[in-house]
């Protein structure tokens, strides 16, 4: 008997992992760490008629829950690209619409500015922070 549904775990989409840990697609096609909320919104956005499952888990990913059964008419390849390549225009979206750097690490690297106070200070001087001493007791 043949099904009118495949399954979508975000671990078949997730580049970082190797065929033998659950990923299932090409390299090319997926994305870094897919998450549910991604992926539930790239298919909203695309259109395609899915069912979402959050409470389900795939047994090699259990932590990062969820599960998508998507109908085939759409095909399986089609439906990872597409997903994948609204994934990452979702991402760059998000990052682009960042206006305040954030504030400086203890890398001791040169900051344009920093957050203070919930007001944006400019570096114009390019001071670093001293790194901290650890004293022995």
């Amino acid at each position: 008997m043949e099904t009118k549904y495949f399954c979508l775990y975000p671990i078949h989409m997730d580049s970082r992992r190797s065929l033998s840990e659950g990923r299932k697609y090409k390299k090319e096609i997926c994305v870094q760490r897919p998450r549910y909320h991604e992926i539930k919104n790239a298919l909203e956005k695309l259109e395609i008629e899915h069912v979402d499952e959050a409470s389900k888990r795939h047994p090699n990913d259990f932590f990062n829950g969820g599960r998508f059964r998507i109908k085939k008419e759409y095909g399986k390849v089609l439906v990872i690209e597409g997903v994948s390549q609204t994934i990452a225009e979702m991402r760059s979206n998000s990052k682009g619409n960042k206006d305040l750097p954030k504030e400086k690490q203890s890398s001791g690297k040169v900051v344009q500015g920093v957050v203070q106070n919930g007001v944006y200070v400019e570096n114009k001087l390019n001071l670093v922070r001293k790194k901290k001493v650890k004293k022995k007791k």
